[in-house]
């Protein structure tokens, strides 16, 4: 894990998902293409997501809910005659089978009203589903509307729920990490030990969406939301839920399906099943998926233009995160609170908003106003221990770490020896093993390692003259792997660096590969123990030998870009965040297959870029990180801000230390 220094700026200045084809009725689940290792159970917790708040419980008590009303509408007409189920997602693992805990159908105005039903335990996240019914122009049975409600013990019997294809949207592109299809059916679980990843799902979904009055929602300060693009894709499905109707052709449903069938996938058969296929691959046909919006189009206002992908980003600038500061390394805590090191500004502002910043899961920024460790200058890079302790490499000050409540274990306030504070720490990597620290020095070209209470491990190992240690990261067996990157610029000394245990306390160092002229930033590593590095305008695979997988050049994300931030998902994939070339390329997010596919849009858009969503020009990311929930982070110091990606990753346990336990969490899901 690491951030890209001030030093090396001039230097350096992941997502669609796919699937096997299925015949027939057989399943298609989307996240099946490895084996899953289970991990140790989680806190799980319940999230007041529409609040904010992130208190968490282990399982939630089942409770009695009597007679919940809501209306379902196709574009702004009600449906009637829709069958109306709520269901608890499945917990025997992704895409597992869910419960219908109450159904009913709509009347002759679209209303309806649920029979009194008991919660299930653990149900912290529950969704609606309408299917089927008349939107005005006959019995529809491509119609399928949804809507995310969150907790089941928060709905009451004053609840009134206002499904649409807008909250729709909302549903598909935060339930899609967690969602398999077969036709007809499409299927909403997790795993037994993920339940708190698909509980804070529902927090970008309360944020993309009303469902009191089933419209987008409206930005606010700190919270910048892509209303215009939820709506358009809210349009576009809603052209298939009034086809038949005046100005609608009836062979819209057929046209939307063909454009949202995946890349070597099965059709969606409903509007559903056709936006969970649009979220996990926003960079397919979306020019004819943009075409389908009728001219008089329900939901407004809409983009005015096709916009390359529709992935959908969620723009945080709260707090001091859109401030002087600039955001640069994240991690993200067990309970999913996003952990980011805000640096200040250069001269103008020097330590005027420095620190440490935390954003929960439903977007709010902690401490309000200020920031925590005040005392850092201009930290660059975060890692959380699996006890919540929270560290910082500051570039000018040393080593911090942060002690949140409720976290655990031993945590140094500082440690900033003479010989550390002096060394522009740009990275940090936690070993889950034992809590120790790894970190990397750019000022003399070193790495340390250092106990939780701060005393000295090793001694601080020299890395090549010229050199610029960036990332650094843990293997599955517990090598250190560093990206070395060369100050001189001539990139002819850049290379990683691979320590390999001897003995307790014990590292012996040795080059895996030299990688001249591509400048390597950052490191990640997936369950079989290769090597992934961001390099210049793309991405290097390694075996865990170092034994090259890619091409000599890498893979290439997009020509002009350089690549900053990797990070690997819960399938394998890597998400490769990258900077703008000069302003003649806009940065954007790329993301590749395990076997070095481009998957996402290699098109003028260069990769995903989410309408924009900080993705602009220019555009320098300092972290990436994927969350419990397959939502993918992305800091960035021009413009100052952080986005979240929904629904666009697979889930990954979190904090990234406790991927690299004995049984090996590196790139699968929790």
């Amino acid at each position: 894990m690491k951030a890209m220094t001030k030093m090396t700026e001039l230097l350096f200045s992941a997502s669609g998902f796919r699937r096997s084809a299925a015949n027939g009725n057989t399943p298609r689940n989307l996240f099946s293409a490895k084996p899953e290792l289970l991990s140790a159970p989680i806190a799980v917790g319940l999230c007041c997501v529409l609040a904010g708040c992130s208190a968490m419980t282990s399982v939630e008590p089942t409770s009695q809910v009597q007679e919940v009303r809501g209306i379902v509408h196709g574009g702004q007409q009600p449906v009637t005659g829709a069958t109306i189920r709520l269901i608890a997602p499945g917990t025997a693992g992704y895409g597992s089978a869910g419960t219908a805990i109450a159904s009913t159908t709509t009347d002759g105005t679209g209303s309806f009203t649920l029979p009194s039903y008991t919660c299930p335990a653990n149900s912290g996240l529950v969704y609606i589903l309408a299917t089927g019914g008349n939107p005005g122009a006959g019995t529809n049975s491509s119609l399928a509307e949804a809507a995310v409600l969150g907790p089941c013990s928060g709905l009451t019997a004053s609840t009134f729920i206002s499904i649409s294809e807008v909250t729709t949207v909302a549903a598909a592109y935060t339930l899609a990490p967690f969602a398999s299809l077969s036709p007809g059916t499409t299927n909403i679980g997790t795993s037994a030990t993920n339940l708190i990843g698909l509980k804070n799902a529902a927090a970008p979904a309360g944020n993309l969406a009303s469902v009191a009055t089933g419209l987008a929602g409206i930005s606010t300060t700190g919270i910048t939301l892509p209303t215009a693009e939820v709506n358009t894709l809210a349009d576009i499905l809603s052209a298939c839920v009034n086809s038949g109707t005046t100005g609608v052709a009836s062979t819209t449903c057929s046209s939307l399906f063909t454009a949202a069938t995946p890349p070597g996938g099965t059709a969606p058969t409903d509007t559903f099943q056709a936006a969970i296929d649009i979220a996990l691959n926003p960079g397919n046909n979306s020019a004819s998926l943009f075409a389908l919006s009728t001219p008089s189009a329900p939901y407004q206002p809409t983009l005015t233009t096709n916009p390359g992908d529709f992935a959908l980003g969620i723009v945080y600038t709260g707090g001091n995160l859109g401030l002087a500061a600039q955001p640069q390394g994240i991690d993200i805590d067990a309970q999913g609170n996003v952990w980011v090191a805000v640096a200040n500004c250069g001269s103008a502002c020097r330590g005027a908003v420095s620190g440490l910043v935390e954003v929960s899961p439903s977007g709010v920024v902690s401490p309000s106003t200020g920031v925590y460790l005040s005392a850092l200058l201009n930290p660059q890079a975060v890692a959380i221990t699996s006890g919540g302790v929270v560290e910082v490499a500051d570039y000018d000050y040393g080593v911090y770490a942060y002690a949140p409540p409720g976290s655990t274990g031993a945590g140094f306030t500082n440690f900033a020896t003479p010989s550390v504070s002096a060394a522009n720490p740009s990275g940090l990597a936690v070993d889950n093993r034992d809590g120790s620290t790894w970190i990397t020095n750019i000022g003399n070209n070193t790495i340390t390692h250092i106990s939780q209470s701060g005393i000295q491990l090793t001694a601080s190992s020299p890395l090549g003259t010229g050199s610029a240690p960036l990332g650094v990261g843990i293997t599955a067996s517990d090598d250190i792997v560093i990206a070395d990157s060369d100050s001189l610029g001539a990139g002819t000394l850049s290379s990683l660096t691979e320590y390999l245990p001897t003995g307790t306390g014990t590292y012996t160092g040795g080059t895996v590969s030299t990688v001249p002229g591509l400048y390597p930033s950052d490191v990640a590593f997936d369950n079989a123990g290769d090597i992934w590095v961001s390099v210049n305008n793309g991405a290097i695979e390694y075996t865990s030998g170092g034994v090259a997988i890619s091409p000599g050049a890498g893979y290439t994300s997009n020509p002009g870009n350089i690549a900053d931030s990797i990070s690997i998902d819960g399938l394998g994939r890597a998400f490769v965040s990258n900077n703008t070339s000069s302003g003649v390329t806009p940065g954007s997010l790329t993301v590749f297959a395990n076997n070095g596919t481009l998957i996402s849009t290699a098109n003028s858009n260069f990769g995903y870029r989410a309408n924009g969503a900080i993705m602009v020009d220019p555009f320098i990311p300092k972290g990436l990180a994927i969350d419990a929930s397959g939502n993918c982070w992305i800091a960035g110091n021009t413009p100052n801000a952080l986005t979240e990606l929904i629904g666009i990753a697979a889930p990954v346990a979190t904090p990234l230390s406790v991927q690299n336990t004995p049984t090996n969490q590196l790139g699968v899901r929790p």
